[in-house]
């Protein structure tokens, strides 16, 4: 929580302890660019209007780091040209102050959910990418030619080899891959590749 005003941070700060968050709160823009760590998890909620650094100063800081720590800005006066910048900076919600308390506590409650998801799935994608680089040459090619749809008497023609040997490689695949159809290990494939 990064918040100027001391009033407002504390009241955030004992809504979100009383729901079960830890927050820590920081008096400004620059005492959380200066502190902060990058292995921090959560989301970050963030005042727009500061003395020093702003909401808007402190996002451009962050660079795509505001990707793995979802950014919740609120103020008092939102202009259309703030909130354009703030999203071209990955900004994921907005909150009005004053703000409703459940308002803001479903905020809170979505950033983290996505930031969850954001993370389990560039954990999968990691995990994909050490994967394809355990299958040996032929298994790669075997795999290029399921992702393109083939069959594997197809394929077995393309390679000039029998379709039981294409099934043998296939059958490494699913296992080095961790999947058990073709679908499955296409859809992890061209996540992986992107």
């Amino acid at each position: 929580l990064v918040e100027d005003e001391v009033e407002i941070a504390e009241t955030v700060a004992a809504l979100l302890s009383a729901s079960g968050y830890t927050p820590e709160i920081f008096s400004s823009g620059d005492e959380f660019i200066e502190k902060w760590d990058r292995g921090l998890r959560g989301c970050l909620l963030l005042d727009m209007r500061m003395p020093g650094l702003s909401g808007l100063d402190v996002m451009k800081s962050l660079g795509d780091a505001s990707r793995v720590l979802p950014v919740i800005l609120f103020s008092s006066i939102m202009d259309m040209q703030v909130a354009l910048t703030a999203g071209q900076l990955g900004v994921f919600d907005f909150c009005s102050k004053p703000f409703a308390p459940e308002i803001l506590l479903e905020k809170v409650r979505l950033a983290l959910d996505a930031n969850k998801n954001r993370v389990e799935t560039q954990q999968e994608k990691v995990r994909t990418i050490e994967s394809l680089a355990q299958l040996s040459k032929r298994e790669t090619e075997i795999l290029d030619h399921l992702c393109q749809g083939l069959s594997s008497k197809q394929i077995a023609e393309c390679l000039k080899i029998s379709p039981l040997t294409v099934d043998n490689h296939r059958a490494r695949i699913f296992a080095k891959m961790s999947v058990n159809s073709v679908s499955h290990l296409i859809q992890l494939t061209l996540k992986a590749r992107q």
